[in-house]
Parts: structure tokens; sequence; C-alpha cells
């Protein structure tokens, strides 16, 4: 069962200037630019109505998702990890708890379809904890 899914970018251009990558072209009303210094652990949340996708452009991480339900409830048997590196590109669905451990310097570019701040002032952004995190990459 695949919770993240490997992306291409929508256009590759390389010459003697160099390289121009068009990660989409339509699709994302939110796109953040995040920095993230070797040995930081991000993420630890989930949204229910945006899917993100994320274009890493330096270094290393590590992505663990697993899937929660309507109440956030986790599904301990969806729980898997992948490791990406500079240009990677993958997308994560609605209700898939991520977490990022960063083994390198990195920095990526991240894209919502909708945005975190709903039009209703909400925010789509629902914590899962450390022990949780913790309690899912050990099986129990």
């Amino acid at each position: 069962m695949g919770l993240m899914y490997n992306l291409l970018p929508d256009f590759v251009s390389n010459d003697q200037r160099g390289k121009l990558v068009q990660i989409v072209r339509e699709g994302y009303c939110q796109v953040n630019y995040i920095e993230s210094v070797s040995g930081a652990i991000r993420g630890y949340h989930y949204h229910k109505y945006n899917c993100e996708i994320f274009y890493i452009t330096k270094g290393k991480i590590e992505v663990a998702v697993w899937k929660v339900d309507e109440e956030g409830i986790a599904y301990t048997e969806t729980f898997e990890t992948r490791n990406y590196k500079r240009n990677d590109f993958f997308k994560i669905d609605p209700y898939t708890a991520h977490v990022f451990t960063y083994h390198e310097d990195s920095a990526l570019i991240s894209m919502y379809n909708k945005g975190v701040e709903l039009p209703d002032g909400r925010m789509d952004i629902f914590k899962v904890s450390e022990k949780e995190y913790l309690r899912m990459e050990k099986g129990e």
C-alpha cells in the first residue's frame, strides 16, 4: 500500500546555461519554501482537505507516513517510511499523517492544492503526537 506517490515535474530543460524545472503549472494555491538543519524533525500532523506535494531542492530526508480516520485515529498497518534526496518529487494525500526527519541540511518546496488557511478561517493542520509516531514506528 503506497501512501506517498512519486511524481515527475511537468517539464525539464537542460542546456549550456543550466537547468529549468517546471514543477507544476496548475492545481496548487499555496507554495512554501522550507529549510531544515540536519537532525531536525518536522511535521507530526495531517491535513483533512489538502493534498500536499514536495520537491526536494537540497539534502536528504526520511518521510514517515500513516493513514488516519475522520477522528485522527491511526491505522497501524499503514505505517511506511521512504528516503528522499535532491530532485525527488512526491505527493501525500489527505488523512495521511507525516513526519520528516532531516539527515542533512535540506531545503524543499511544499505545495498545497487548497492552502492551509481555509476560507472559513480554520486551519487544515491536525496534530499527531511524537508518542503516536514512536508507537507507529515500533508497529504497536
